[in-house]
């Protein structure tokens, strides 16, 4: 059994599917909810209050969000499963920026989930603190994680020492070279695979936004399961109706026949 799991929330994404799992009886006991500085969801677990605040650019943008549109899906459950509150809710939100819930739903919600935010010094100084002490590069999200778990540990209850704490890595340190520099003092080794692409030729067509073009690009670009490419031009379309018509005719002279 594991005791506590994370999910970075960005766009309440993941933890979202946590909670789903636990609702299907995977054994874990807590949910714990990481922001950085922009904190929507902290807040909101803190006094029941989600209210849109202005977005702030920071070394984790995966999370810089003022809403977080996957939490709705959430408050279905915390509402009872009641559509129309729901419904009724998110409009007053969109009109407004605030949505509040009651004392007994924000405990009700805090049984769910625990909740912290961690800020820009702390997700430098958490990456320099694992590289330092355990070899390992954090990025700037799974950094977040961390930081929340040992802020949220005091509300944490193991009940034995085989549970474990379970902090999900959300994205590779070298996708955020800048963070990890400033943190680690140089920048993160890449992975082989993107190593090998550095230096080489840059690659890209320039198209018009429109369905069929886009649809064509990756008809002719995408193989199949077959490894074949599937072009299909004015042509192939032609052909295949000749046969749809040849064998139609031949099915109409055999009905006749009988």
């Amino acid at each position: 059994m594991t005791d506590q799991t994370w999910r970075g929330a960005g766009n309440f994404g993941d933890i979202l599917a946590g909670y789903y799992a636990k609702r299907m009886g995977l054994p874990v006991k807590h949910l714990v909810v990481a922001t950085n500085s922009n904190d929507i969801l902290a807040r909101f677990f803190k006094d029941g209050n989600y209210d849109k605040h202005a977005v702030q650019q920071t070394f984790s943008p995966s999370m810089d969000i003022g809403i977080s549109s996957n939490f709705e899906r959430y408050l279905f459950y915390l509402f009872g499963e009641d559509s129309k509150r729901l419904a009724n809710s998110m409009k007053t939100f969109n009109e407004t920026n605030k949505l509040a819930v009651s004392k007994e739903e924000l405990q009700s919600a805090r049984q769910d989930f625990l909740a912290a935010a961690c800020s820009e010094q702390q997700t430098i100084d958490y990456i320099s603190k694992f590289q330092k002490e355990y070899d390992y590069t954090l990025d700037p999200h799974t950094a977040c994680g961390v930081a929340a778990v040992d802020a949220c540990r005091s509300q944490l209850t193991p009940e034995s020492a085989k549970h474990k704490i379970v902090v999900l890595g959300t994205a590779h340190a070298a996708k955020f070279s800048m963070a990890v520099a400033k943190a680690i003092g140089r920048p993160p080794a890449l992975p082989k695979g993107l190593a090998d692409l550095q230096g080489k030729e840059v690659r890209f067509q320039v198209q018009p936004a429109k369905t069929p073009v886009i649809k064509l690009i990756i008809e002719q670009t995408v193989p199949d399961i077959t490894g074949a490419r599937n072009v299909y031009k004015a042509k192939h379309v032609a052909f295949v109706t000749m046969l749809c018509g040849v064998a139609f005719a031949i099915g109409v002279a055999v009905g006749k026949a009988k």
